[in-house]
């Protein structure tokens, strides 16, 4: 019965060693596979940053040239036709952008909020519910 009962504790150890071989090989393929997805992923990261740093540099540069254009007609006062032309577009823009907004709101916050105040009157009625 002893050498019975050896024989399965010997048989489960090796098993057990077996399998830990195996997904310890199969760790390091992830790993390996995991570590190259990163590096991928890194590198369109970085490509989008990049994209989106030039972007923002020539709309800057874009509103800079346009500030600078404006600063010099409103001090030379040579475009003042063009400037009330601007400003009326600049007017009908205005009221069409606020009348097609989009619905961004969400209800989340405050329910977040009504949650935590709950959550407090809770905690204060049991704590001085016990006197």
């Amino acid at each position: 019965m002893r050498k019975l009962g050896m024989t399965a504790i010997l048989l489960l150890l090796a098993a057990a060693m077996a399998v830990a071989q195996t997904s310890q090989q199969s760790a390091s393929d992830q790993t390996q596979s995991a570590g190259s997805q990163a590096k991928g992923a890194a590198s369109s990261a970085a490509g989008a940053v990049k994209s989106g740093a030039e972007t923002g540099y020539n709309k800057t540069k874009e509103g800079a040239e346009k500030a600078y254009g404006a600063t010099k007609n409103a001090v030379t006062g040579n475009s003042s036709e063009q400037s009330t032309q601007q400003q009326t577009s600049t007017e009908n823009t205005t009221t069409t952008a606020k009348e097609n907004l989009p619905q961004t709101a969400s209800p989340l916050p405050l329910l977040a909020l009504l949650g935590l105040v709950t959550l407090g009157l809770g905690a204060w009625k049991l704590r001085f519910s016990h006197r």
